[in-house]
């Protein structure tokens, strides 16, 4: 989703639903459910939890523990005004094709980092979210590859 232009520190960028922990929240995926609840209207009773990702930590001191789900059927995405300026869905495909990724040294405070940018989606996608979305991709082709293998031992 892309988030509203407006005076907070990540406005205007591409994100995941999200946010902080509440006392509420049982744990990092109730975390999660609720923000995409409140964020884009997903029904928590529609997404089966995968699992999460490595904690992230970000150049803008944020320390984000991305939660992996699996939408059980096709959403009714219900944005949220506030929250949300649009959204828009990326197919695995785009993701997969290495020709859509691209990786630049940005200056942070004094400092260098890499930052990934995915081009060819309906908004420019960069930074953590870049990061979040080659970390999944990774395990999924460490998987897919897992399975091939495994698959070609039992030939």
């Amino acid at each position: 989703m892309k988030r509203p232009d407006d005076t907070s520190m990540h406005s205007g960028q591409v994100s995941f639903p999200g946010g902080s922990r509440e006392a509420a929240d049982v744990d990092e995926a109730h975390t999660a459910t609720r923000e995409a609840f409140e964020e884009l209207g997903l029904d928590p009773a529609n997404v089966k939890v995968l699992g999460r990702l490595d904690d992230m930590f970000t150049v803008s001191n944020f320390n984000i523990t991305p939660v992996v789900g699996q939408l059980l059927q096709a959403p009714t995405v219900v944005p949220s005004r506030a929250e949300v300026a649009d959204w828009f869905w990326v197919s695995l495909s785009l993701l997969a094709d290495e020709a859509t990724w691209r990786s630049e040294q940005l200056p942070w405070r004094g400092e260098s980092h890499e930052t990934w940018f995915l081009d060819g989606a309906k908004h420019l996608i960069w930074g953590a979210t870049a990061r979040i979305l080659r970390d999944l991709l990774d395990i999924i082709r460490a998987g897919m590859a897992e399975r091939i293998s495994r698959s070609r031992e039992h030939q």
